[in-house]
């Protein structure tokens, strides 16, 4: 399942660190959090529609579709909806609630990045050969790549850099609940060598002076 797992991992959605990335490097920070909210909205169903092709394809897994969408909709898209109802209809509160919820949830995702590793250290040793094998040759063709089609397309620099770091950066949470809701523990431990893996080329190229 280690395969099917680098795919899964790969049709998940950039991470929110992209934005601090983008601000590092000189690009657009509000076009990578709009890229980002987007992509992480959309995404129960683009990922249920990648997921229904690589079943089709694979006799290893199987998914039910109805299922799985209703879990990714309830772990990505609820806490836009309930943040949006929130926002609109008692401002008072969420200026109330905002600075300490934003410190909460970055320090969650600080906690998540970093626990997370140490949990899985075992299973990540087993497979690290493999996954630092597929992660490097995945970013590779995904950098070259959107180097390409950012060149070809002739945009400008600061929305270039932000859509370079975008292209390399992972939602780890995503993934994670991905692995949970389908119960398939590779796309975890595969995902956290890749989350570890992007990191390293996005922070890289953030602080490089090239493109």
């Amino acid at each position: 399942l280690f395969g099917v797992a680098a795919v899964i991992v790969l049709i998940v959605p950039g991470g929110h660190v992209s934005g601090l990335l983008s601000h590092i490097k000189g690009g657009n920070v509000p076009l990578s959090v709009f890229l980002t909210s987007f992509a992480s909205i959309i995404s129960p169903l683009t990922i249920i529609f990648w997921l229904t092709i690589i079943t089709s394809r694979s006799s290893e897994f199987s998914i039910d579709q109805a299922a799985s969408l209703i879990q990714l909709l309830v772990f990505v898209l609820a806490p836009f909806v309930i943040g949006m109802i929130v926002k609109k209809n008692f401002p008072k509160f969420t200026n109330l609630i905002f600075n300490p919820l934003d410190k909460f949830l970055k320090l969650s995702i600080v906690v998540v990045s970093i626990w997370t590793p140490i949990d899985l250290a075992t299973y990540i040793l087993n497979n690290i050969q493999q996954g630092l094998l597929l992660s490097i040759t995945s970013l590779i063709m995904i950098f070259v790549t959107s180097r390409l089609l950012i060149n070809f397309s002739k945009i400008d620099l600061p929305n270039a850099k932000t859509l370079q770091i975008e292209a390399l950066c992972q939602n780890f949470p995503i993934v994670l609940g991905i692995s949970l809701a389908l119960e398939i523990p590779e796309v975890a431990i595969y995902g956290m060598i890749y989350y570890l893996t992007s990191m390293v080329f996005a922070v890289s190229y953030s602080f490089s002076k090239k493109y």
